[in-house]
């Protein structure tokens, strides 16, 4: 496998993300009525996913790490 490899382009939810943000500004329905909180969504979520399922795997190893 080469090291050297580069990933190249933009994500499914960078895409997504700008779409949501140009319809917000120029207030095309139904986005227009979004809170800027879910018109953002796309760009904050995956973080949100990849800290949540590392914080349920560092539960899972706290647990079984210590019940004895």
């Amino acid at each position: 496998m080469n090291s050297n490899m580069k990933n190249e382009g933009i994500g499914c939810f960078t895409v997504v993300g700008i779409v949501f943000l140009i319809l917000k500004l120029l207030a095309i329905e139904p986005v227009a009525h979004w809170s800027w909180l879910w018109v953002l969504c796309p760009f904050w979520l995956p973080a949100a996913i990849v800290l949540f399922i590392s914080g349920v795997i560092f539960f899972i190893t706290f647990l079984t790490i210590f019940k004895k």
